[in-house]
């Protein structure tokens, strides 16, 4: 059994998992746990994927070791519209949250390396958000892939789904793209009208 979690950078979800394995007796079937290193359809795109090869006969070691291989070249980003969760939840000060609102600013985050999420950019106005993280997907997704997975999230905005989506595909052809809208913890720090964009380079 394989289990594809939530990033171990973002929630104890992972080391609560890790506890209830040593928990295990010999007589229950082994379990290998899979940090996804992300979120929301980034981990649902892993996890898609260690089904599809389950499916196809893959032991459980070599599962892992492939979804360890794709997630190192796969990634997620993520718009806020509003500071207003983020200051609720203490991720930004009250100053900044302040003046980045007065100035209309949305902040860009990412998934990094170690599955925690950090800033990476920022851009003015609603506008300006489509555009700017296509800019950064396209710096993230590596040139000449030839099978790549996306996938959209959104938090009360299902409207961006489609323009989103149109705009992927004007990039990177027929590909698949998974979209959903976004978990009630990740609305509550996130807030109404945060979307975010995973990968999953599969080359």
């Amino acid at each position: 059994m394989v289990a594809v979690l939530l990033s171990s950078g973002l929630s104890g979800t992972f080391a609560s998992a890790q506890a209830a394995v040593k928990m295990r007796t010999e007589s229950e079937p082994p379990v290998h746990l899979f940090d996804s290193r992300g979120g929301t359809v980034l981990q649902g795109l892993l996890a898609l994927k260690a089904t599809e090869l389950g499916e196809l006969g893959w032991a459980p070691e070599r599962i892992v070791a492939e979804l360890t291989r794709i997630r190192d070249r796969s990634g997620i980003i993520v718009v806020l519209d509003t500071f207003e969760r983020a200051l609720a939840s203490g991720r930004v000060g009250r100053g900044k949250a302040w003046l980045g609102s007065l100035l209309d600013i949305k902040p860009v985050l990412e998934v990094d390396g170690a599955g925690k999420l950090v800033p990476i950019d920022r851009v003015r106005g609603r506008k300006g958000m489509l555009p700017k993280m296509l800019e950064t997907l396209e710096k993230r997704v590596p040139g000449g892939v030839r099978k790549v997975r996306f996938g959209i999230f959104h938090i009360a905005a299902p409207e961006i789904v489609e323009e989103v989506s149109r705009e992927i595909r004007a990039r990177w052809g027929s590909v698949e793209i998974l979209s959903a809208a976004g978990t009630p913890i990740i609305g509550t720090h996130a807030g109404e009208g945060a979307w975010g964009i995973a990968w999953m380079v599969e080359d």
